[in-house]
């Protein structure tokens, strides 16, 4: 028989829920041309972030942070305006806040690399130097952690995003040529 769960009967299996329903969607709505999946899984992301806590859920807490992140990077792609690139700064801050890159050096990395992913794209809808400048900096604290535990799809991508963001500020005269 299905056990079914309320977020005030059991908010933790109901927060886990969400969690696992904002991934699917999240995944669906990837596939999809429209809005509306990912809206959902925003939705079910935020509803598990608001049970979850980094002090007695943690792993759960990063898990649902991230996904909310993610989906509103996606959406920010598919919708103007920047609505969806400040909230999924304000969570990549969040986590970089609350992440120790000792303890979970894979999980602080992704944090900075997803942070300066939003501020490359920040600065490619409506150029503001400092946000190219942040994503660079996101970009040279991420990659020794990221070479350090051997995630070379991430350091190719960190390579790439800093890459982006240095010919943004060329391209607006706000970079030197070569540094």
């Amino acid at each position: 028989a299905l056990k079914e769960w309320t977020e005030d009967d059991s908010p933790y299996d109901w927060a886990k829920a969400q969690l696992a329903l904002g991934k699917a969607l999240t995944a669906l709505g990837a596939m999809e041309d429209g809005t509306e999946t990912l809206h959902q899984a925003g939705e079910a992301y935020g509803a598990a972030v608001g049970v979850l806590s980094p002090e007695t859920t943690r792993d759960a807490w990063i898990t649902a942070y991230d996904g909310f992140g993610r989906t509103h990077r996606l959406l920010a792609a598919r919708e103007d305006g920047p609505g969806h690139l400040e909230l999924a700064a304000r969570v990549y801050i969040r986590l970089i806040e609350e992440l120790d890159r000792d303890a979970e050096p894979r999980e602080w990395a992704a944090a900075r690399l997803d942070l300066a992913e939003a501020m490359v794209g920040f600065s490619e809808r409506d150029y503001v130097a400092d946000n190219a400048r942040q994503a660079i900096l996101a970009c040279g604290e991420a990659l020794p952690v990221l070479e350090a535990i051997g995630s070379a799809d991430d350091v190719v991508r960190a390579r790439d995003v800093s890459a982006v963001a240095e010919q943004l500020l060329q391209a607006h005269g706000d970079m030197p040529e070569g540094g």
